[in-house]
Protein backbone atom coordinates (compact mmCIF):
# COMPACT_ATOMS: atom_id res chain seq x y z
CA UNK A 1 0.00 0.00 0.00
CA UNK A 2 1.98 2.93 0.66
CA UNK A 3 5.68 3.64 -0.42
CA UNK A 4 4.07 6.77 -2.18
CA UNK A 5 4.85 9.13 0.27
CA UNK A 6 3.73 12.49 -1.50
CA UNK A 7 0.52 12.74 0.03
CA UNK A 8 -1.20 12.28 3.27
CA UNK A 9 -4.60 13.82 5.08
CA UNK A 10 -7.41 15.78 3.59
CA UNK A 11 -6.53 16.09 -0.08
CA UNK A 12 -5.20 19.19 -0.88
CA UNK A 13 -6.67 22.41 -2.10
CA UNK A 14 -5.90 23.93 -4.92
CA UNK A 15 -3.40 26.61 -5.75
CA UNK A 16 -1.21 26.90 -3.21
CA UNK A 17 -0.48 23.20 -4.24
CA UNK A 18 2.37 23.91 -4.67
CA UNK A 19 3.76 24.99 -1.89
CA UNK A 20 3.91 28.83 -1.94
CA UNK A 21 4.48 28.61 1.78
CA UNK A 22 5.38 32.03 3.50
CA UNK A 23 8.67 31.33 3.09
CA UNK A 24 8.07 31.10 -0.40
CA UNK A 25 8.20 28.96 -3.62
CA UNK A 26 11.61 27.40 -4.99
CA UNK A 27 13.57 28.69 -7.76
CA UNK A 28 11.51 29.16 -11.29
CA UNK A 29 11.24 26.93 -13.78
CA UNK A 30 12.03 27.15 -17.66
CA UNK A 31 9.04 26.79 -19.51
CA UNK A 32 7.38 23.54 -19.26
CA UNK A 33 5.71 21.42 -21.73
CA UNK A 34 2.11 22.62 -23.01
CA UNK A 35 0.41 22.55 -20.54
CA UNK A 36 -3.08 19.77 -21.74
CA UNK A 37 -5.13 17.26 -20.85
CA UNK A 38 -4.66 14.33 -22.79
CA UNK A 39 -6.26 11.46 -21.15
CA UNK A 40 -9.57 12.76 -19.07
CA UNK A 41 -10.08 10.75 -16.57
CA UNK A 42 -12.96 12.97 -14.45
CA UNK A 43 -14.81 16.09 -14.17
CA UNK A 44 -14.86 17.39 -10.80
CA UNK A 45 -17.04 20.37 -10.25
CA UNK A 46 -15.84 22.71 -12.70
CA UNK A 47 -12.65 21.38 -13.02
CA UNK A 48 -10.89 18.67 -15.55
CA UNK A 49 -9.51 16.08 -13.96
CA UNK A 50 -6.54 14.14 -16.27
CA UNK A 51 -3.39 12.97 -17.45
CA UNK A 52 -0.58 15.33 -19.38
CA UNK A 53 1.88 12.95 -21.19
CA UNK A 54 3.93 16.05 -21.20
CA UNK A 55 4.02 16.92 -17.83
CA UNK A 56 4.22 13.24 -17.02
CA UNK A 57 1.71 12.87 -14.52
CA UNK A 58 -1.77 13.89 -13.57
CA UNK A 59 -3.44 17.59 -13.44
CA UNK A 60 -6.76 19.28 -12.78
CA UNK A 61 -7.48 22.43 -14.49
CA UNK A 62 -10.29 25.30 -13.91
CA UNK A 63 -11.25 27.83 -16.90
CA UNK A 64 -13.06 30.96 -15.29
CA UNK A 65 -15.56 33.78 -16.61
CA UNK A 66 -12.27 35.84 -17.33
CA UNK A 67 -10.48 33.52 -19.25
CA UNK A 68 -7.72 32.11 -16.71
CA UNK A 69 -7.10 28.99 -16.16
CA UNK A 70 -5.32 27.67 -12.89
CA UNK A 71 -3.45 24.35 -13.29
CA UNK A 72 -2.62 22.04 -10.95
CA UNK A 73 -0.37 18.74 -10.87
CA UNK A 74 2.53 16.87 -10.81
CA UNK A 75 4.99 15.26 -13.14
CA UNK A 76 8.31 14.02 -13.31
CA UNK A 77 10.11 10.78 -11.27
CA UNK A 78 10.10 12.24 -8.47
CA UNK A 79 5.98 13.56 -8.82
CA UNK A 80 7.30 17.07 -8.48
CA UNK A 81 3.77 19.40 -8.16
CA UNK A 82 3.57 22.88 -10.27
CA UNK A 83 0.77 25.38 -10.44
CA UNK A 84 0.04 27.40 -13.24
CA UNK A 85 -2.11 30.16 -14.05
CA UNK A 86 -2.81 30.96 -18.02
CA UNK A 87 -5.01 33.88 -19.76
CA UNK A 88 -4.73 34.86 -23.29
CA UNK A 89 -5.42 38.24 -22.26
CA UNK A 90 -1.93 38.30 -20.89
CA UNK A 91 -0.08 39.76 -24.04
CA UNK A 92 2.83 41.88 -21.86
CA UNK A 93 4.06 38.53 -20.37
CA UNK A 94 7.46 38.05 -21.61
CA UNK A 95 8.41 34.18 -22.12
CA UNK A 96 10.87 32.99 -20.16
CA UNK A 97 11.13 35.90 -17.78
CA UNK A 98 10.70 35.52 -14.30
CA UNK A 99 7.88 37.67 -12.28
CA UNK A 100 7.47 37.99 -8.27
CA UNK A 101 3.75 36.96 -7.27
CA UNK A 102 2.10 36.85 -3.80
CA UNK A 103 -1.29 34.75 -3.67
CA UNK A 104 -3.61 35.02 -1.38
CA UNK A 105 -6.15 32.94 -0.25
CA UNK A 106 -8.98 34.38 1.87
CA UNK A 107 -8.74 33.73 4.99
CA UNK A 108 -6.24 31.40 5.19
CA UNK A 109 -2.86 32.96 4.32
CA UNK A 110 -0.23 34.37 1.75
CA UNK A 111 2.11 33.10 -0.49
CA UNK A 112 5.30 34.77 -2.04
CA UNK A 113 7.19 33.91 -5.07
CA UNK A 114 8.68 33.70 -8.67
CA UNK A 115 6.94 32.59 -11.49
CA UNK A 116 8.46 32.31 -14.90
CA UNK A 117 6.22 33.21 -18.21
CA UNK A 118 5.16 30.35 -20.66
CA UNK A 119 3.60 30.54 -23.74
CA UNK A 120 0.88 27.95 -24.18
CA UNK A 121 -1.67 26.78 -27.52
CA UNK A 122 -1.19 31.35 -27.88
CA UNK A 123 -2.02 32.18 -25.01
CA UNK A 124 0.52 33.18 -21.88
CA UNK A 125 0.83 32.50 -18.34
CA UNK A 126 2.82 31.84 -14.93
CA UNK A 127 4.41 28.70 -14.05
CA UNK A 128 6.42 27.28 -10.89
CA UNK A 129 7.46 24.18 -10.99
CA UNK A 130 9.86 21.54 -8.81
CA UNK A 131 8.19 22.55 -6.14
CA UNK A 132 8.91 20.67 -2.60
CA UNK A 133 8.16 17.29 -2.42
CA UNK A 134 6.23 17.58 0.74
CA UNK A 135 4.65 20.88 0.02
CA UNK A 136 1.69 21.76 1.93
CA UNK A 137 -1.63 22.70 0.85
CA UNK A 138 -3.78 24.49 3.28
CA UNK A 139 -6.15 26.56 1.12
CA UNK A 140 -9.44 24.22 1.36
CA UNK A 141 -11.53 26.37 3.40
CA UNK A 142 -10.75 29.11 1.28
CA UNK A 143 -13.41 30.52 -1.16
CA UNK A 144 -11.41 32.46 -3.20
CA UNK A 145 -7.83 33.40 -4.19
CA UNK A 146 -6.19 36.47 -5.27
CA UNK A 147 -3.44 36.40 -7.50
CA UNK A 148 -0.78 39.77 -7.95
CA UNK A 149 2.23 41.18 -9.48
CA UNK A 150 3.72 43.93 -7.66
CA UNK A 151 0.75 45.38 -6.39
CA UNK A 152 -1.84 44.77 -9.16
CA UNK A 153 -4.41 41.96 -8.95
CA UNK A 154 -3.87 39.95 -12.03
CA UNK A 155 -6.65 37.18 -11.46
CA UNK A 156 -9.43 36.74 -8.43
CA UNK A 157 -10.76 33.45 -8.57
CA UNK A 158 -13.39 30.94 -6.91
CA UNK A 159 -11.78 28.01 -5.30
CA UNK A 160 -15.29 25.86 -5.06
CA UNK A 161 -14.86 22.71 -6.22
CA UNK A 162 -10.90 22.67 -5.54
CA UNK A 163 -11.27 20.13 -2.40
CA UNK A 164 -12.68 17.46 -4.63
CA UNK A 165 -10.85 18.34 -7.63
CA UNK A 166 -7.39 17.97 -5.57
CA UNK A 167 -8.47 15.07 -3.88
CA UNK A 168 -9.36 13.69 -7.30
CA UNK A 169 -5.89 14.07 -8.98
CA UNK A 170 -3.85 13.21 -5.84
CA UNK A 171 -5.67 9.72 -6.59
CA UNK A 172 -4.91 9.86 -10.12
CA UNK A 173 -1.29 10.13 -9.51
CA UNK A 174 -0.79 7.78 -6.41
CA UNK A 175 -2.85 5.29 -9.13
CA UNK A 176 -0.29 6.29 -12.45
CA UNK A 177 3.10 6.38 -9.69
CA UNK A 178 1.76 2.92 -8.11
CA UNK A 179 1.30 1.61 -11.76
CA UNK A 180 4.47 2.56 -13.19
CA UNK A 181 6.48 1.01 -10.13
CA UNK A 182 4.38 -2.50 -10.34
CA UNK A 183 6.41 -5.30 -11.96
CA UNK A 184 4.04 -5.05 -15.31
CA UNK A 185 1.93 -2.50 -16.00
CA UNK A 186 -0.52 -3.85 -18.16
CA UNK A 187 -1.21 -6.48 -15.83
CA UNK A 188 -0.66 -5.09 -12.58
CA UNK A 189 -2.13 -1.18 -12.95
CA UNK A 190 -3.02 -0.77 -9.50
CA UNK A 191 -0.54 -2.69 -7.41
CA UNK A 192 0.83 -0.87 -4.96
CA UNK A 193 4.53 -0.98 -3.87
CA UNK A 194 6.01 -3.73 -2.14
CA UNK A 195 5.34 -2.91 1.48
CA UNK A 196 3.38 -1.07 3.82
CA UNK A 197 5.48 1.32 5.15
CA UNK A 198 5.35 2.60 8.91
CA UNK A 199 6.29 -0.35 11.00
CA UNK A 200 6.01 -3.50 8.53
CA UNK A 201 2.50 -4.30 8.90
CA UNK A 202 -0.71 -4.78 6.69
CA UNK A 203 -4.22 -6.29 7.41
CA UNK A 204 -5.42 -9.67 6.38
CA UNK A 205 -9.02 -11.73 7.06
CA UNK A 206 -9.84 -15.14 8.28
CA UNK A 207 -11.35 -17.26 4.60
CA UNK A 208 -11.56 -20.35 6.51
CA UNK A 209 -12.25 -22.08 9.38
CA UNK A 210 -8.90 -23.73 9.13
CA UNK A 211 -7.21 -20.67 9.92
CA UNK A 212 -6.41 -19.79 6.48
CA UNK A 213 -5.64 -15.63 6.01
CA UNK A 214 -5.95 -13.68 2.96
CA UNK A 215 -3.80 -10.37 2.84
CA UNK A 216 -2.00 -8.72 -0.28
CA UNK A 217 1.13 -10.07 -1.80
CA UNK A 218 2.94 -6.69 -1.26
CA UNK A 219 2.14 -7.17 2.87
CA UNK A 220 4.14 -10.36 3.24
CA UNK A 221 6.93 -10.15 0.21
CA UNK A 222 10.21 -10.37 1.80
CA UNK A 223 9.55 -11.39 5.37
CA UNK A 224 11.45 -13.81 7.07
CA UNK A 225 8.93 -14.19 9.68
CA UNK A 226 5.03 -13.55 9.59
CA UNK A 227 2.54 -13.40 12.69
CA UNK A 228 -1.06 -12.48 12.74
CA UNK A 229 -2.57 -10.32 15.36
CA UNK A 230 -5.51 -10.10 16.45
CA UNK A 231 -6.99 -7.48 19.47
CA UNK A 232 -6.26 -8.79 22.97
CA UNK A 233 -4.67 -11.60 21.98
CA UNK A 234 -0.79 -13.05 21.65
CA UNK A 235 0.77 -13.10 18.49
CA UNK A 236 0.15 -16.23 16.33
CA UNK A 237 2.81 -17.45 14.11
CA UNK A 238 1.58 -17.29 9.70
CA UNK A 239 2.78 -18.99 6.78
CA UNK A 240 2.65 -18.15 3.57
CA UNK A 241 1.13 -21.13 1.38
CA UNK A 242 0.28 -19.42 -1.75
CA UNK A 243 0.84 -15.93 -3.36
CA UNK A 244 0.18 -13.97 -6.73
CA UNK A 245 2.15 -10.91 -7.05
CA UNK A 246 0.47 -10.20 -10.45
CA UNK A 247 -2.92 -9.90 -8.65
CA UNK A 248 -1.54 -9.00 -5.13
CA UNK A 249 -2.91 -11.55 -3.20
CA UNK A 250 -1.31 -14.42 -0.43
CA UNK A 251 -2.70 -16.63 1.29
CA UNK A 252 -1.08 -17.41 5.19
CA UNK A 253 -2.13 -20.77 7.26
CA UNK A 254 -1.98 -19.97 10.57
CA UNK A 255 -3.30 -22.22 13.98
CA UNK A 256 -6.08 -19.93 14.54
CA UNK A 257 -9.85 -21.36 14.77
CA UNK A 258 -12.35 -18.51 13.87
CA UNK A 259 -16.08 -18.44 14.99
CA UNK A 260 -16.71 -16.44 11.90
CA UNK A 261 -15.45 -16.03 8.14
CA UNK A 262 -17.15 -14.09 6.08
CA UNK A 263 -18.96 -15.03 2.71
CA UNK A 264 -17.41 -13.47 -0.59
CA UNK A 265 -19.87 -11.22 -2.60
CA UNK A 266 -19.05 -11.71 -6.47
CA UNK A 267 -20.97 -8.72 -7.78
CA UNK A 268 -20.92 -5.48 -6.30
CA UNK A 269 -21.88 -2.69 -8.02
CA UNK A 270 -21.28 1.11 -8.17
CA UNK A 271 -22.94 3.08 -5.88
CA UNK A 272 -23.44 0.38 -3.04
CA UNK A 273 -22.20 1.60 0.75
CA UNK A 274 -19.40 -0.36 1.27
CA UNK A 275 -16.97 -0.28 4.88
CA UNK A 276 -13.48 -1.08 5.43
CA UNK A 277 -12.05 -2.80 9.11
CA UNK A 278 -8.62 -2.98 8.98
CA UNK A 279 -5.51 -2.23 11.10
CA UNK A 280 -3.86 1.13 9.70
CA UNK A 281 -0.52 3.05 11.04
CA UNK A 282 0.19 0.59 13.51
CA UNK A 283 1.70 1.96 16.53
CA UNK A 284 -0.35 5.31 16.07
CA UNK A 285 -4.16 4.53 15.82
CA UNK A 286 -6.01 2.01 17.92
CA UNK A 287 -4.81 -1.26 18.57
CA UNK A 288 -8.49 -2.73 18.50
CA UNK A 289 -8.84 -1.81 14.30
CA UNK A 290 -10.89 0.81 12.62
CA UNK A 291 -14.09 1.56 10.44
CA UNK A 292 -14.33 3.22 7.60
CA UNK A 293 -17.21 3.63 5.14
CA UNK A 294 -18.15 5.02 1.94
CA UNK A 295 -19.34 3.74 -1.87
CA UNK A 296 -18.41 1.92 -4.66
CA UNK A 297 -17.16 4.49 -7.12
CA UNK A 298 -16.43 3.17 -10.12
CA UNK A 299 -16.42 -0.72 -11.18
CA UNK A 300 -12.92 -0.72 -12.66
CA UNK A 301 -9.48 1.00 -11.64
CA UNK A 302 -6.63 3.25 -13.01
CA UNK A 303 -7.10 2.62 -17.00
CA UNK A 304 -10.14 0.62 -16.99
CA UNK A 305 -8.77 -2.19 -14.96
CA UNK A 306 -11.28 -4.68 -14.40
CA UNK A 307 -9.78 -6.24 -11.60
CA UNK A 308 -10.69 -3.55 -9.15
CA UNK A 309 -13.10 -1.34 -7.81
CA UNK A 310 -12.46 2.35 -7.06
CA UNK A 311 -13.64 3.16 -3.70
CA UNK A 312 -14.04 6.32 -1.62
CA UNK A 313 -13.81 4.76 1.82
CA UNK A 314 -10.64 6.57 3.51
CA UNK A 315 -7.92 3.89 3.64
CA UNK A 316 -4.34 4.21 5.68
CA UNK A 317 -1.16 2.98 5.51
CA UNK A 318 -2.18 -0.61 7.23
CA UNK A 319 -5.02 -1.19 5.72
CA UNK A 320 -3.83 -3.28 2.71
CA UNK A 321 -4.97 -6.67 2.95
CA UNK A 322 -8.40 -5.87 4.87
CA UNK A 323 -11.55 -6.62 3.67
CA UNK A 324 -14.14 -4.50 2.03
CA UNK A 325 -17.40 -5.43 3.37
CA UNK A 326 -21.03 -4.63 2.10
CA UNK A 327 -23.76 -4.18 4.83
CA UNK A 328 -24.77 -7.00 4.62
CA UNK A 329 -20.86 -8.09 5.79
CA UNK A 330 -19.99 -10.08 2.95
CA UNK A 331 -16.88 -9.50 1.67
CA UNK A 332 -16.94 -7.64 -2.03
CA UNK A 333 -12.86 -6.90 -2.17
CA UNK A 334 -9.47 -7.11 -0.96
CA UNK A 335 -8.63 -3.23 -0.27
CA UNK A 336 -5.03 -2.85 -1.95
CA UNK A 337 -4.00 0.94 -2.94
CA UNK A 338 -5.04 4.51 -1.71
CA UNK A 339 -4.12 7.85 -1.54
CA UNK A 340 -1.47 8.00 1.06
CA UNK A 341 -2.45 10.67 3.57
CA UNK A 342 0.88 10.68 5.72
CA UNK A 343 2.50 13.77 4.46
CA UNK A 344 -0.19 16.23 4.42
CA UNK A 345 -1.40 15.07 7.76
CA UNK A 346 1.12 17.88 8.97
CA UNK A 347 -0.62 20.57 7.67
CA UNK A 348 -4.28 19.52 7.36
CA UNK A 349 -6.76 17.78 10.24
CA UNK A 350 -8.19 15.10 8.17
CA UNK A 351 -7.06 11.84 6.88
CA UNK A 352 -9.72 11.21 4.98
CA UNK A 353 -9.37 10.64 0.73
CA UNK A 354 -12.20 9.46 -1.40
CA UNK A 355 -9.79 7.23 -4.98
CA UNK A 356 -9.25 3.98 -3.15
CA UNK A 357 -9.03 0.37 -4.61
CA UNK A 358 -9.88 -3.16 -3.70
CA UNK A 359 -9.80 -5.78 -5.91
CA UNK A 360 -12.51 -7.47 -6.60
CA UNK A 361 -14.03 -10.89 -4.67
CA UNK A 362 -14.41 -12.11 -8.01
CA UNK A 363 -10.53 -12.36 -8.35
CA UNK A 364 -9.87 -13.69 -4.85
CA UNK A 365 -12.33 -16.47 -4.69
CA UNK A 366 -10.56 -17.78 -7.81
CA UNK A 367 -7.27 -17.07 -5.77
CA UNK A 368 -8.49 -19.32 -3.31
CA UNK A 369 -10.55 -21.92 -4.99
CA UNK A 370 -7.05 -22.66 -7.06
CA UNK A 371 -5.28 -23.10 -3.73
CA UNK A 372 -8.33 -25.61 -2.10
CA UNK A 373 -9.82 -22.99 0.44
CA UNK A 374 -13.51 -22.70 -0.30
CA UNK A 375 -15.48 -20.40 2.30
CA UNK A 376 -19.20 -20.07 2.81
CA UNK A 377 -20.96 -20.83 -0.40
CA UNK A 378 -24.14 -18.45 0.53
CA UNK A 379 -23.74 -15.04 1.23
CA UNK A 380 -25.14 -13.02 4.11
CA UNK A 381 -28.69 -11.64 3.62
CA UNK A 382 -30.08 -8.36 5.67
CA UNK A 383 -28.15 -5.25 6.28
CA UNK A 384 -27.00 -4.81 9.82
CA UNK A 385 -26.18 -1.38 11.64
CA UNK A 386 -22.99 -0.69 11.22
CA UNK A 387 -21.84 -1.12 14.83
CA UNK A 388 -22.69 -4.43 14.98
CA UNK A 389 -20.90 -4.75 11.48
CA UNK A 390 -17.87 -3.16 12.53
CA UNK A 391 -18.12 -5.77 15.69
CA UNK A 392 -18.68 -8.40 13.31
CA UNK A 393 -15.73 -7.09 11.34
CA UNK A 394 -12.93 -7.33 14.33
CA UNK A 395 -14.00 -11.17 14.42
CA UNK A 396 -12.58 -12.18 11.35
CA UNK A 397 -10.23 -9.13 10.84
CA UNK A 398 -6.32 -9.60 11.94
CA UNK A 399 -3.32 -7.60 11.74
CA UNK A 400 -0.43 -9.08 9.71
CA UNK A 401 2.74 -8.62 11.19
CA UNK A 402 6.13 -9.00 8.87
CA UNK A 403 9.86 -9.24 9.89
Amino acid sequence: MGRIRLFLRRAWMVVAVFILAVAGIPRAEAAPPALVVDKLIDKVEGWSIGFSEGMGGCLAAATYRDQTTIWVGFGGKGDDAYFAVTNPKWGALEPGKRYELSISAQGEGLWRGQFTAIVRKGEKGLFAGNLKDEFVVDLANSGALDVRMSTKSIARLSLEGSKAAIRSTVGCQVAYREARTAPSSKSARTSPPKKDEGGGSGTGFFVSTQGHVLTNHHVVEGCRRLQIVRPLSAPIPATLVADDATNDLALLQTAARPADVPPLMLRPRVGHKVYVFGYPLAGVLATSGNFTDGLVTASAGLGDDTRMLQISAPVQPGNSGGPLLDQNGNVIGVIVSKLNVLKLASVTNDLAQNVNFAIKSSIAANFLDANGVQGPPTPYDGALEPSVLAEKAKGFTVRVNCD
